[in-house]
């Protein structure tokens, strides 16, 4: 009985633990075979942390400075699926009519996401801009949508092509785990800014536009589509011959297994 309940609690600590084990065992085969990839991961952790911190702090800071009521806070969460939908249209249109590529994509749209928090820093001016009026938080909730739908895709197809063929299952469920494992942080900093001033909100725009620029540049400068599409397509035919040769090492001991009772049913034949 006692070793039936340690069997069990063996197989259910190997079920809990699955999942983290088999997300560990891709990032390091990233860190280790894939540098380009897990270099993306990393910058794709930032931005969208950002991202998502932007629709929180918007909808914070139009509560609290702005004092919006139920009715301007519903139009805002209609604007930005809204223009999300059409972002994603103009930016696929802009990306054929000049054949772009996925890379430069993602960096024109960060570029452009970084201007919502840069408007937000120009409430430190005094010449009334910078999220000061109602009007702005519209504005804020178009930009950001129009950005939200064409990052989503293009960060998607851009992660695809930085995917080892055969094992597009195993990465996808990293780039979620890296995209829902940052929604903690934003979070996190713009609380202990809004604890430790009374400008902490605004404050936290700072921490966005770093947030969108510093992804902009290490993505521009150090990001190289072609090479990861490479580094892919290499440790995909490096996974495929080791099967082979453990294949082939397989059919090698049947064989011999095949031969040796083979052997054995002549002997006993010739001695019957």
């Amino acid at each position: 009985a006692d070793a039936s309940i340690l069997e069990r609690a063996r197989y259910y600590s190997r079920v809990a633990t699955l999942g983290w084990v088999s997300t560990a065992r891709t990032l390091r085969k990233s860190y280790t075979n894939l540098p380009t990839t897990f270099l993306y991961l990393i910058i794709y952790f930032i931005y969208s942390d950002t991202f998502s911190t932007i629709s929180s702090v918007g909808i914070l800071y139009a509560r609290s400075q702005l004092c919006l009521g139920p009715g301007s806070l519903f139009v805002v969460a209609v604007l930005v699926p809204l223009f999300a939908l059409l972002g994603n249209m103009l930016w696929l249109k802009l990306s054929v009519a000049y054949n772009l590529s996925n890379r430069f994509m993602v960096v024109l749209i960060l570029a452009a996401s970084a201007l919502i928090p840069a408007w937000g820093l120009l409430s430190f001016t005094g010449i009334g801009l910078g999220f000061q009026k109602q009007w702005e938080v519209y504005l804020l909730s178009v930009s950001f949508g129009l950005c939200l739908g064409g990052l989503q895709s293009y960060s998607r197809t851009l992660y695809a092509n930085f995917v080892p063929p055969g094992s597009e299952s195993e990465f996808f469920a990293l780039y979620e785990v890296t995209d829902k494992g940052s929604s903690w942080l934003g979070p996190m900093i713009v609380a202990a800014l809004n604890q430790g001033s009374s400008d902490g909100l605004r404050f936290a725009f700072v921490y966005l536009l770093v947030g969108t620029l510093v992804p902009t540049i290490v993505l521009f400068f150090f990001v190289d589509e072609t090479k990861g599409r490479a580094e892919a397509e290499a440790y995909a035919e490096g996974e495929s011959s080791k099967k082979m040769i453990v294949s082939d090492t397989d059919d090698g001991d049947d064989d011999r297994h095949h031969h040796k009772h083979g052997g054995i049913q002549m002997l006993d034949t010739s001695t019957i």
